[in-house]
């Protein structure tokens, strides 16, 4: 089954499963690329001591899933849903 994770998902995932085999787990998982700056920005507003590391784990995680675009096409049927 496929899913998309939001945010606060790919966080709590990162933070709560550091031992999680992200291959398995995840492998039919994907965020959007609007998530994965977000996590880049929480990256670089890191305390520097833990910056790179961070920036490690992020890219391990991101590794193991698909950053889809975010275009027009995805977006039309948002706005569909919001104004019927």
């Amino acid at each position: 089954m496929q899913c998309m994770l939001d945010t606060d998902t790919c966080v709590y995932l990162i933070k709560q499963a550091p031992g999680i085999s992200p291959q398995s787990v995840l492998q039919d998982c994907y965020t959007s690329t609007i998530v994965l700056g977000e996590l880049e920005y929480g990256v670089a507003n890191s305390a520097p001591p833990r910056r790179e590391q961070n920036r490690q784990v992020l890219l391990d995680f991101t590794s193991a899933i698909g950053v889809l675009p975010v275009t027009i096409v995805c977006a039309k049927p948002m706005v569909a849903c919001a104004h019927p």
